[in-house]
């Protein structure tokens, strides 16, 4: 909830409607600390509840989409660091680096996906 609080501005800035900000925010916010999995299942339950406009949905389709979350740098900081032992270090220090760049990534397609798709 504090995330998605934090992620409030980021949302607005991407294009998203005012009445599903919050929303939009905490399902950012669920696929950083849980995994885009939960956050889809999350927006799937909303959907179906009618409680997002079509925008929303869209770009939370493509803001959803890729690995940029806290499990995911796990896994890359320990599948790296076993293949590069002697750079682990290096590693560890730069990994979180990837997960915010792997976040801006899929936010910044679903900034384009916002501006060029359509709400049907």
């Amino acid at each position: 909830l504090i995330l998605g609080y934090v992620l409030y501005p980021f949302t607005w800035c991407m294009g998203v409607p005012k009445k599903d900000l919050l929303t939009v925010s905490q399902l950012l916010a669920t696929k950083i600390v849980a995994n885009e999995f939960v956050a889809y299942s999350d927006l799937k339950v909303l959907k179906a509840a009618n409680a997002l406009e079509g925008r929303s949905i869209l770009i939370s389709n493509f803001m959803l989409a890729g690995f940029g979350n806290i499990g995911s740098l796990g896994i890359n900081i320990g599948v790296l660091s076993g293949l590069a032992p002697s750079r682990g270090g290096a590693i560890a220090r730069l990994a979180p680096l990837s997960l915010v760049v792997g976040i801006l990534v899929t936010c910044s397609s679903a900034c384009i996906a916002g501006v060029l798709g359509r709400n049907e």
